[in-house]
């Protein structure tokens, strides 16, 4: 019953990819613990989120920071009226309750956090609350048949050699060893992007707008790739422009709003280069 209001709702407009899907729901039914990676904004939270809303599981997220402290996800004790209480964190939660615990950002934790996982990550691990109160039983958590464990990051805990992903760290590799299932999310299939934006946008996207759009979105992450640029577009830039559109903003102006404004002159003009190359200067 307390974890049930975080059971995702279904969003009927999102496109499952049937490969990725299979592949993280058949490590989830052998309870292995996943870890998700690929580029900024391919979808990795969201495909995992709506899993999670289609096999009615409780799907629990945080977003790690290089700062955060270890009480943010296993909990810390509190003074109240005179009296000291324990607050689970995230992770307890979900171990405690049976949800999916979403460790997105994975791979800007401290590596001194992550160990604290390692008995967790586990075939058949367990919680070690270190800082609780009580006997070493009491300290003990089992976690509940149905929990399941996500990392989420844009590398797989190797560090980053391009540059693009600032405060990701090296994780250790007796934490890389303990996921049973690694796998690579990239962008959507074009032709799943194209149908997705006309389902959420039907009386303001046509067909072919779409197919545009998301032609220009691929151009300009083969450009973030090749380092001409230092900003991608996600799906959700992509919706965002749609967004605007439907508000009532020119396609040009739309996407000058969303992306074309967070980069520097020289970004701007490649963008915009690529801009006219699929739309045309009177865009």
């Amino acid at each position: 019953e307390r974890i049930v209001p975080f059971i995702p709702s279904i969003d009927n407009d999102y496109i499952m990819d049937e490969v990725l899907s299979k592949d993280i729901l058949l490590a989830w039914a052998t309870k292995d613990k996943v870890l998700c990676y690929g580029p900024t904004g391919a979808g990795k939270s969201s495909l995992i989120e709506q899993l999670c809303a289609r096999t009615n599981r409780p799907f629990v997220r945080v977003n790690c920071t290089g700062d955060m402290d270890s009480s943010m996800i296993f909990g810390q004790l509190t003074a109240r009226e005179g009296s000291t209480n324990w607050i689970d964190g995230v992770v307890t939660e979900a171990v405690r309750y049976g949800a999916v615990f979403a460790w997105d950002e994975w791979d800007v934790t401290p590596p001194e956090i992550s160990m604290g996982l390692q008995w967790l990550l586990e075939d058949e691990g367990k919680l070690f609350l270190k800082e609780m109160p009580g006997s070493t039983k009491d300290k003990q958590i089992i976690p509940h048949e149905h929990f399941r464990l996500v990392a989420i990051g844009n590398t797989q805990g190797q560090g980053d050699d391009t540059g693009s992903h600032a405060g990701t760290n090296v994780q250790n590799t007796a934490t890389l060893d303990r996921f049973g299932t690694a796998v690579y999310i990239d962008y959507l299939n074009p032709s799943i992007e194209e149908q997705m934006i006309v389902q959420k946008w039907p009386d303001t996207v046509t067909r072919k707008a779409a197919k545009e759009l998301v032609k220009l979105a691929n151009l300009i992450r083969q450009g973030y790739k090749a380092n001409q640029l230092s900003l991608t577009i996600s799906p959700r830039s992509l919706f965002g422009i749609c967004r605007k559109m439907e508000a009532g903003y020119p396609l040009k102006k739309a996407f000058t709003l969303v992306y074309l404004n967070k980069l520097n002159d020289t970004q701007r003009k490649v963008a915009d280069e690529l801009f006219i190359k699929v739309f045309g200067k009177t865009a």
